[in-house]
């Protein structure tokens, strides 16, 4: 395995972070010429970028045989509009766009975000086409696009969440600029339409910071929008799992059974990208 970091702001905070096997040899009949990608991004409220929810988690999709990125975005009072956002997008097309030097199928892109990283991920799963996008990266729409999303206990129903951190939910943890306030183009719940790719979403019902309730809705606009969704919501567990293993859970209790969101979303991915390593 190899490591890069890519800077993608020029104040070098936003980076990503790339875990890569090896180039192929020539005619190698032992190992894929070319690999599907995930582009991870952590949660933190728009505060900080979990570490649980990042190299843990790209060494997870290693194993399963995808190259695995993690994005590093601005958080805190830099996170404000559309900064995340742009950092996003042009992490994926970056991917992209370096397919054959990293030894990926640049049409087989997944987002997986969790918490907050799950807004993030959500957010550019449904403004990928938007001709504002566009114009805020330099980047065409077909760039940007990831072919597949998958969720983590997301931030996807913003007005909600937004009214119970107003009443002074004591549950929802300090958050950055981007999430501050509500509006229609920061709520993935809002901008769902047809062109939504693919997603994989996981839940836990103990997890009192995202409402399994408010996820619900976002699947709900999924479907009605005929786009390709897979849920879970595991009966225990709190909010920020990640892998749910002790990889990504070392020093705090977890209900074992919560990891199999990992296989099940592995399956249902290498399906959607006739993948088979």
């Amino acid at each position: 395995m190899r490591e890069e970091v890519v800077h993608l702001s020029d104040d070098r905070v936003a980076t990503l972070t790339a875990h890569l096997f090896e180039t192929a040899p020539e005619n190698a009949n032992w190992t894929p010429q070319k690999r599907p990608a995930v582009l991870i991004i952590p949660g933190g409220g728009y505060s900080y970028c979990s570490l649980r929810e990042g190299a843990p988690v790209s060494l997870t999709f290693n194993k399963a045989g995808y190259q695995a990125f993690v994005l590093r975005y601005h958080c805190g009072d830099a996170s404000a509009y559309p900064t995340p956002l742009v950092e996003s997008a042009k992490a994926c097309a970056h991917i992209r766009n370096h397919g054959d030097e990293y030894g990926l199928d640049a049409d087989k892109i997944a987002v997986l975000g969790f918490s907050a990283g799950g807004h993030l991920a959500a957010l550019l799963g449904s403004s990928w086409h938007r001709r504002s996008l566009e114009e805020l990266t330099g980047l065409q729409a077909q760039e940007m696009r990831p072919n597949a999303v998958l969720l983590g206990y997301p931030l996807v129903n913003l007005k909600p969440y937004i009214a119970r951190l107003d009443r002074g939910d004591q549950n929802i943890p300090p958050v950055g600029a981007m999430i501050a306030a509500y509006a229609p183009h920061l709520d993935p719940l809002a901008l769902v339409s047809a062109l939504t790719p693919p997603t994989f979403l996981l839940h836990t019902r103990g997890d009192n910071v995202i409402l399994p309730a408010e996820t619900i809705e976002y699947v709900q606009s999924l479907m009605k929008n005929e786009v390709t969704c897979e849920y879970h919501v595991f009966s225990e567990g709190e909010h920020g799992l990640s892998t749910a293993d002790s990889l990504s859970c070392y020093g705090r209790a977890y209900p074992k059974r919560v990891h199999y969101w990992v296989p099940l979303a592995i399956a249902w991915l290498n399906e959607l990208f006739q993948y088979d390593f």
